[in-house]
């Protein structure tokens, strides 16, 4: 069984997770720290150490994973690439990508649709 973190290492690791941007994947942020991917997601949604440095953000839990093509914000449109279907963000948020590989994460406008 292992020890438990320090108020030090805890502060230590949030700040490792949360240094790097909302739009690195969990596994980008996992490979960088050396921390286990699950850890890395549950620090940034906040369901571990949330006490640990309020002050730094974390990512939305509902967010997380999201896709511009689930916001009520999207507008579909008739054109596909190898089937997927394209569209756009009407609010003109320059990171939504109509190839729907992107995620809203951190997008204030995302209201899942439906």
């Amino acid at each position: 069984m292992s020890r438990p973190l320090t108020r030090e290492q805890q502060e230590e690791r949030v700040r490792a997770i949360l240094s790097h941007p909302p739009t690195a994947t969990h596994a980008q942020v996992s490979q960088a720290t050396g921390y286990d991917r699950e850890i890395v997601r549950r620090v940034r949604v906040g369901l571990r150490f949330a006490d640990v440095l309020p002050e730094l953000e974390r990512l939305e839990p509902e967010l997380t994973g999201a896709r511009c093509r689930e916001c009520v914000q999207w507008e579909p449109c008739q054109s596909q690439i190898d089937g997927q279907r394209l569209g756009r963000c009407t609010l003109g948020i320059p990171e939504a990508r109509s190839d729907g590989q992107s995620w809203a994460r951190g997008c204030g406008a995302f209201t899942r649709a439906g």
